[in-house]
């Protein structure tokens, strides 16, 4: 039986017990905790890796190495405690199986946006809101910067009155509209492709073909301070969309600032 120290580590407070065993996956066989709280049986029992990969390295595993294998909703069989306990260790196995394969890659692409708010949105971060049209092409878009929010649309005209309508005060008092691009993708990004500095902009901006480049050469000409980017993608979900704003130095080539905004 764990210890409380051993049972804290995994990051959630409502876990009270646990035990630690081997769970085979396929040809591996890795140390997993099973961790219950008092709860159960209506509760289902979770499961937390002993020694998980780095962190969004694979996805459905959360910060303390705890699985993420059933939703809030999913129902579980209070007469059967130890039949609950089977399914839940055989799909804790066949997960950590699919990851080691590598197959599960693809969930980051299908829950892109909640991946990229965990990952490059911090609590302080300005919301983003989008009235753009979420399909290609890539195109010049415009977004206007408030104190509480930021709004992204495809004219100037759209942006406007939707602020009209939503403070009820006229549009001059609402400052000016700056020129963005909006960069289409093949397909949404996994963490390890997140950008983190300019030439990852550009490297990705460039991989998703010659107009988009474009795009972004002639945004920058109308930018001389910052320039927003919109990476736009259909994920099996629907259309998924991320923030990403670009500060110009002193001196040189635009560099990205450290904190990338979600679009929200």
């Amino acid at each position: 039986m764990l210890s409380d120290q051993e049972v804290n580590a995994h990051g959630l407070t409502s876990l009270v017990h646990g035990w630690r065993i081997n769970l085979v996956s396929g040809d591996d066989v890795r140390r997993v905790d099973v961790l219950i709280d008092e709860r159960l049986p209506f509760s289902i029992p979770r499961v937390a890796l002993v020694d998980p990969p780095a962190l969004y390295t694979w996805p459905h595993v959360e910060p303390g190495g705890l699985l993420c294998l059933y939703d809030e909703y999913t129902s579980t069989d209070v007469a059967r405690p130890d039949a609950v306990l089977d399914v839940v260790l055989n799909d804790a196995s066949a997960l950590i199986s699919r990851s080691i394969r590598g197959e599960t890659q693809e969930d980051f692409r299908t829950e892109c946006m909640t991946y990229w708010d965990r990952i490059r949105v911090s609590s302080d971060s300005t919301p983003w809101r989008s009235l753009v049209r979420a399909a290609p092409p890539g195109r010049l878009v415009h977004v206007w910067r408030g104190k509480d929010f930021y709004l992204l649309g495809d004219n100037e005209a759209a942006i406007r009155s939707w602020l009209e309508h939503f403070f009820g005060r006229r549009t001059s008092e609402f400052g000016g509209v700056e020129t963005a691009a909006l960069i289409w993708l093949s397909k949404p990004l996994v963490p390890s492709e997140y950008p983190q500095t300019a030439e990852d902009i550009l490297a990705l901006t460039r991989s998703a073909g010659p107009e988009p480049t474009r795009l972004l050469e002639q945004l920058a000409d109308k930018a001389p301070q910052r320039l927003a980017l919109l990476l736009g993608a259909r994920s099996m979900d629907g259309p998924c969309f991320a923030c990403v704003t670009i500060i110009r130095p002193e001196v040189g080539r635009f560099r990205v600032r450290q904190r990338l905004y979600s679009l929200m």
